[in-house]
């Protein structure tokens, strides 16, 4: 039942904005964009429908990576669209610190942040030379995304 609502406020939100872009802004998009920017809304607002079901019921803990790796936690939120934020921290096996970002990351919705945020946490891990890593974060779509990239949809495959 999730999906279908999702669905439906998608379609909304995508028809909306797509309207006031021709009308307001003089700006159009391709069938493709659309229907692009359509798919992301859903997997945005599924789980976010998800999220906000079984938030009291969970508890988080921290395990830190074995062995050599390094652990990449990262985080993006939306505060009001169109600035997007984006959190990561770098730690080793002994819970070391070993880089971290905070702050803006570009304009968008919820999904963009996330991704633009595991974007700037994969920055970093290359930046200081780390080879082994594991990477998490909290949401689903973007981890299947990072792990499967042909799911991926072409608007952030080349944003």
């Amino acid at each position: 039942m999730a999906m279908w609502k999702a669905t439906k406020a998608a379609i909304c939100r995508v028809k909306w904005e797509e309207r006031n872009n021709r009308i307001f802004l003089k700006k159009s998009r391709t069938i493709e964009e659309v229907i692009d920017s359509t798919k992301v809304e859903v997997a945005h607002w599924s789980e976010v429908a998800q999220s906000s079901r079984v938030r009291d019921k969970v508890r988080l803990e921290w395990k830190a990576p074995e062995g050599n790796k390094v652990k990449l936690n990262f985080d993006g939120c939306s505060y009001g669209n169109p600035v997007i934020l984006g959190i990561g921290i770098l730690r080793n096996s002994d819970r070391r610190i070993l880089g971290m970002f905070s702050g803006p990351i570009g304009n968008g919705n919820l999904l963009k942040a996330e991704l633009l945020a595991l974007l700037q946490g994969l920055k970093l891990v290359k930046r200081l030379g780390c080879r082994h890593v594991e990477v998490e974060g909290d949401s689903k779509v973007v981890i299947s995304w990072a792990a499967n990239s042909s799911t991926t949809p072409w608007t952030f495959k080349y944003d």
